[in-house]
C-alpha cells in the first residue's frame, strides 16, 4: 500500500508553530482539537524534520486521562 504525502495544511502550519514556540521556551505543548483534522499527522511529520521531538497522543474516551498523562510523562 503506497503511503499518502504529507501536505502542509494550515491545521499543519498551526501545529508546527505551535511546537516551535513551546521548543523555544522549553514547554510541553498540548495539541487539542477536533479529531481528523490531522494532528497526528502534522505531529509525526514535524518528528521527521527535527531531532527531539516526542509525541504521545491520548484519547479523551479514556476514564481518567489527564493523569494517566501526568503519570506517563513522570515516567
Amino acid at each position: 500500500m503506497q503511503e499518502i504525502p504529507f501536505i502542509e495544511t494550515t491545521i499543519a502550519a498551526r501545529v508546527f508553530g505551535i511546537i516551535n514556540l513551546a521548543r523555544s521556551r522549553s514547554e510541553n505543548a498540548a495539541i487539542i482539537g477536533e479529531p481528523g483534522v490531522g494532528k497526528t499527522r502534522a505531529v509525526n511529520a514535524y518528528i521527521e524534520r527535527h531531532n527531539g521531538a516526542y509525541l504521545m497522543t491520548v484519547n479523551a474516551v479514556t476514564g481518567n486521562a489527564l493523569r494517566d498523562l501526568l503519570r506517563e510523562l513522570s515516567n
